[in-house]
């Protein structure tokens, strides 16, 4: 469902974050992408996403080839297929819990209340944005991406502020529900405890796949 192949970016003389990139993540495979801060993990993710534009390079999204596509029908690939959880989580202001979620999809109330217990948010569901905890927002922007049930499902350091109990539960929700709907999970991390969890990890390392692991999950 993804396939990067031979992806380069640059930003100016001097950074180089991706140098030849080239990864597949298959229907329902849950993949890690993990290097230090300051590898291109980010703007590799933010390439696929269509956030960046790559120097050079494939990037397919379900066999469609994205970096071909113009911006309106690049804008409606990620509209209909993708899911992105990101580090900033760009929540809206002045707006409840519930609301951040339901004006972005079409996911029925039930199904927006059992994502919310399941990460222990379902007490903030009438509360404003503004009032929640970083870690709590970090669980709204993760519950608003898996209320839209996309076919593929991105996620930039979606457990940097939560604690071990928590950061475990969200990403078992995410790969159970990624299992459940036959969906590609990718999540950029260096967070060693989401590593069990995972079908295949991609090392990142001075631009490249340095190495990958396959496991078996239970």
């Amino acid at each position: 469902m993804i396939k990067i192949d031979n992806l380069y970016k640059s930003f100016g003389e001097d950074a180089h974050p991706l140098q030849g990139v080239s990864i597949e993540v298959a229907k329902s495979e849950f993949a890690l992408i993990m290097g230090r801060s300051g590898c291109g993990k980010s703007t590799l993710l933010n390439c696929i996403c269509g956030i960046e534009i790559a120097d050079k390079g494939d990037i397919y999204i379900n066999d469609k080839k994205i970096n071909l596509a113009n911006a309106k029908e690049s804008n409606k690939i990620r509209k209909e297929d993708i899911g992105i959880i990101f580090q900033q989580y760009y929540l809206l202001t002045n707006t409840i819990v519930y609301n951040q979620i339901a004006l972005i999809c079409d996911a029925s109330e039930d199904d927006i209340d059992e994502i919310l217990k399941a990460l222990e948010i379902y007490d903030l569901k009438n509360k404003r944005i503004e009032d929640c905890s970083g870690g709590q927002q970090q669980r709204v922007c993760i519950a608003r991406a898996l209320a839209k049930k996309p076919k593929i499902l991105f996620a930039d350091e979606p457990t940097a502020n939560l604690d071990a109990s928590l950061a475990l539960v969200s990403v078992k929700l995410m790969r159970d529900i990624a299992k459940t709907l036959g969906s590609a999970l990718l999540v950029i991390t260096h967070d060693d405890r989401i590593v069990p969890y995972a079908d295949t990890v991609f090392y990142l390392e001075n631009g490249k796949i340095a190495k990958k692991e396959t496991k078996e999950v239970s």
